[in-house]
């Protein structure tokens, strides 16, 4: 195992396993309370800005396989989204919201990469 783990290192690889999370509670519950308050605010006009600041922060403290995670999205990428599938649930009638939670997991998995 020590021999896998320092060719892992040595060659670049990552080690498997070393998958983590180094977040704490009190930096998630002040994101969270601050990010609501800036939402409720701004009547939601900020909300796509501290989406992306929250998924900034939990993939910045993302290791996967010794590696770092990291976000590229922005408020107004994400504007666009929303705006993009408001339109496509209001002309299929509602049928497009069944699939808005695997259109936010695309669009976060498109923008996430390791950094």
């Amino acid at each position: 195992m020590i021999v896998y783990a320092l060719a892992c290192i040595i060659f670049g690889k990552g080690i498997l396993g070393m998958s983590r999370f180094t977040g704490g509670f009190w930096g998630y519950l002040g994101r969270c309370i601050l990010f609501s308050l800036l939402s409720a605010i701004t009547l939601g006009i900020a909300a796509p800005f501290c989406a992306c600041r929250m998924l900034k922060w939990q993939k910045r403290h993302t290791y996967i396989n010794g590696y770092r995670l990291a976000f590229d999205g922005n408020g107004f990428q994400l504007w666009g989204r929303i705006l993009l599938w408001l339109l496509l649930t209001v002309v299929t009638v509602g049928l497009y919201s069944f699939y808005l939670p695997i259109a936010w997991e695309k669009w976060v998995t498109k923008h996430t990469y390791i950094g």
